[in-house]
This record gives structure tokens, sequence and C-alpha cells, in this order.
């Protein structure tokens, strides 16, 4: 259960930064969340 808490912390931080496009640049695509998913679950799974 320990370890379930701080895996949520990122995942959930990622999630927000995700959906929320840089302001400073209108011009550039707004990341995948493919790109933010793929490396987060890869380091959750790591570290179980």
């Amino acid at each position: 259960m320990k370890s379930k808490i701080p895996t949520l912390l990122p995942f959930g931080q990622a999630a927000s930064i995700v959906p929320t496009p840089n302001p400073a640049r209108p011009h550039a695509r707004p990341t995948p969340p493919r790109a933010t998913a793929l490396p987060v679950r890869h380091r959750i799974g790591r570290h179980t």
C-alpha cells in the first residue's frame, strides 16, 4: 500500500500537465498523452 501512494503522485502530476498546452508556445503541438504515459508506466513497472 505504501508503494502505491508515491506512484500515484507522479501519475497525477503528469496527467494534469499533459492536457494543458504550453501558453508560451502556442504554435508548438501539445504533447500527446501516450508520450508521457509510456515512460510513467515503465517507471512504475520497474519500481514495483
